[in-house]
C-alpha cells in the first residue's frame, strides 16, 4: 500500500468518525436499521484509518529526525 500523508489520514479519520457517529445517532433516533448499519461501517472505517495513522512507520530521508 502506498504511503498516505499524515494530514490526509487525520482528515479521513475525523470525517469517518464524525459521519459514523452522526449516522448511528440519526439511525437510532428514527429507528432506521439501514442508516445505523451505514453509520457503523463509517465508524469502523474511521477506526481503521486511525489505526493506520497511529501505526505508520517513520519517514526516511533527509527530513527525518
Amino acid at each position: 500500500m502506498a504511503r498516505i500523508r499524515p494530514r490526509k489520514l487525520r482528515v479521513m479519520t475525523v470525517a469517518f468518525l464524525a459521519t459514523g457517529t452522526a449516522g448511528i445517532a440519526i439511525g437510532l433516533g428514527t429507528q432506521t436499521l439501514y442508516v445505523t448499519f451505514l453509520g457503523t461501517i463509517n465508524l469502523c472505517l474511521g477506526g481503521l484509518s486511525g489505526w493506520l495513522y497511529l501505526n505508520r512507520r517513520p519517514r526516511r530521508g533527509r527530513h527525518a529526525n
